[in-house]
């Protein structure tokens, strides 16, 4: 039987970190699978001895510590840790929903897949989409929350790049497409977040839209190259349809 380990980064998700564990259980629980929680340099006076309480309670769970690195250092060291073949990604507030094994997991078995997330499209009724264009990426690629897939594949392109602070998701899978030439894509939402608000727009680093903007706009220019070049005009898209979502909403 394939396993799967479930990387977590961590920055100061006290309140929510147990729910997502075990969340993550119960869909597993007919596999063999480990979760790893990363611990970006989280304060410890808002965090307190949480992470131990988890790993104690939980005995599929191993926790990290790293000094504070970023998101892309935290998964890139959970997934160098790992021990199981398909490595999935969660992040610290999202909760999976129970029905996402049965959608993905048969994809990545079967062998003819190395890569699949999941994210609702509009427009269209097919099951599986495929994302092959950059443009697709930043209008309907998948959220990290939602990724399986085959950790040689991940360890063969590099995993994401730590000089990324934002957008570093959307930046990893160009790479992939560049590699394998597409990424499959499940077309339902099998992740929330644990309060069951929208991804952006509400509260944390996501609140501002513009400012999340400009935060994107500097890391696609900084990295420059045909992926940064490609990217700039897209991004102005995918903030308009954030804007446009949350006014009605």
């Amino acid at each position: 039987m394939v396993g799967i380990s479930v990387i977590i980064p961590f920055y100061n998700s006290a309140l929510s970190i147990e729910k997502v564990v075990e969340r993550i259980g119960l869909v597993l629980s007919k596999l063999r699978f480990e979760v790893i929680i990363v611990d970006d340099g989280s304060d410890h006076l808002l965090v307190g001895d949480v992470l131990d309480r988890v790993q104690a309670k939980f005995d599929y769970v191993s926790v990290h510590h790293q000094k504070n690195m970023g998101v892309s250092a935290a998964r890139n060291k959970g997934v160098i840790l790992s021990k199981y073949e398909l490595v999935a990604f969660c992040d610290s507030d999202d909760i999976w929903t129970k029905d996402k094994l049965k959608y993905q997991y048969s994809h990545l078995i079967r062998g003819d897949f190395q890569f699949i997330g999941a994210e609702k499209r509009l427009g269209t009724r097919r099951e599986l989409v495929k994302i092959n264009k950059f443009w697709e990426i930043v209008s309907w690629g998948p959220h990290v929350s939602s990724v399986i897939m085959q950790k040689s594949l991940f360890l063969k392109v590099g995993g994401f790049n730590e000089e990324f602070k934002r957008l570093e998701d959307g930046e990893f899978m160009l790479r992939l497409i560049e590699e394998i030439g597409r990424i499959d894509c499940i077309n339902r939402n099998l992740h929330k977040n644990w309060k069951n608000k929208r991804a952006y727009g509400v509260e944390g680093l996501s609140s501002n839209l513009i400012k999340m903007y400009q935060g994107e706009l500097l890391a696609v220019r900084k990295s420059g190259g045909i992926i940064g070049n490609v990217l700039i005009p897209f991004l102005l898209l995918k903030f308009l349809k954030r804007a446009l979502i949350q006014k009605l909403t």
